[in-house]
């Protein structure tokens, strides 16, 4: 039986053989992937002729079929029948993701988005970042809603501007496109019991609003707008009465605001956020292990927490990007996860 590298070899070398005719596919490989908190998995990608897009295929569950005694055949069937059914629903790029070492092309299309710090140590310092506690500032390319590449210092690099440019522009952006809301849980509650909200902002003076909600309009990755400056402008009108804010990194979708006031204390917050995270959120979606708090007196968002330091950079990863497919998620309703 071989060990998951030669799966993985057979697999590049024999799968054209099952994949239909029809297909006329230009380009087969097996290629490393770095995913936002699982670090590198392997995965199968086959282009088709024309395209720019590709999906990815992890072999992780494949092997796990071989190993447990499936035919290799039947396992390759497998691969082959996933691979051309997303082939298949590969969605029409647009003409600027075929330009993408240039900034005019996309500067327009720049977004940011919320990486943790700690759970990223070994992949954050080859790639641009910002960073507040143990959450990190990041910027994709927004392919239209289908997909999305992460701007690496290689790509940052060919565009020849300043960094500072960079993240300025993808925050405006991101700012138009994907508005921030900060709400109630109350109305966060009656949007999942598909109750009509009452529309009000969260009112932390108020002892029925425990909890306040930062997030997008669509609930889609929205601990990102916690470095919008709209944002932090009202995080700052609302310390200024309350004082102090703990802030909750829910999930990436989503960060949770009480006043540190109300006398939780940070490490039952921490060992909360913890278990929470270990038992209902999805690695892929974890943000970080600790509580971080807006400072009433400075106006910026710590964390008190001692966070490791960053990997030594790593080497840039030169080639033809990929787009991954589902990494810009569709609308979700938000999954309460404290």
């Amino acid at each position: 039986m071989r060990d998951f590298e030669g799966f993985c070899k057979d697999v590049e070398r024999n799968i054209a053989e099952y994949l239909p005719n029809d297909l006329d596919v230009e380009d087969i490989r097996i290629q490393t992937v770095e995913k936002p908190n699982l670090g590198k998995r392997t995965a199968l990608s086959v282009r088709l002729e024309g395209q720019v897009a590709a999906p990815l295929i992890y072999m992780d569950r494949f092997y796990d079929m071989y190993q447990s005694g499936m035919p290799e055949g039947e396992v390759m069937s497998r691969i082959a029948d996933e691979t051309a059914g997303a082939l298949k629903e590969i969605p029409i790029i647009p003409d600027y993701m075929s330009q993408i070492d240039s900034w005019d092309a996309v500067k327009d299309h720049l977004i940011v988005d919320a990486m943790g710090v700690s759970q990223n140590r070994d992949r954050l310092p080859d790639i641009p970042h910002r960073i507040s506690g143990d959450i990190a500032c990041v910027c994709r390319i927004d392919a239209g809603g289908t997909g999305t590449i992460l701007v690496s210092s290689s790509l940052a690099a060919k565009w020849d501007v300043p960094e500072d440019q960079i993240f300025e522009t993808a925050i405006s952006n991101s700012m138009k496109v994907r508005p921030a809301e900060l709400s109630s849980m109350d109305d966060l509650l009656a949007e999942l019991r598909e109750d009509e909200p009452s529309g009000e902002t969260w009112n932390p003076e108020d002892p029925d609003q425990f909890l306040g909600v930062i997030t997008t309009k669509d609930r889609v990755k929205g601990a990102c707008t916690i470095f919008y400056p709209d944002v932090q402008e009202k995080l700052a009108e609302l310390s200024e009465r309350v004082g102090d804010l703990y802030i909750i990194p829910s999930s990436v979708h989503e960060l949770l605001a009480v006043p540190a006031r109300n006398g939780a204390r940070e490490e039952d917050l921490n060992q909360m956020i913890h278990e929470v995270n270990e038992t209902c959120v999805d690695p892929v979606d974890r943000l970080s292990e600790f509580v971080h708090k807006f400072d009433s007196r400075t106006k910026k968002l710590t964390c008190s927490t001692p966070i490791p330091a960053l990997a030594e950079k790593a080497p840039s990863q030169e080639g033809r990007p990929y787009m991954l497919q589902g990494e810009m998620p569709k609308t979700r309703r938000t999954r309460l996860s404290i």
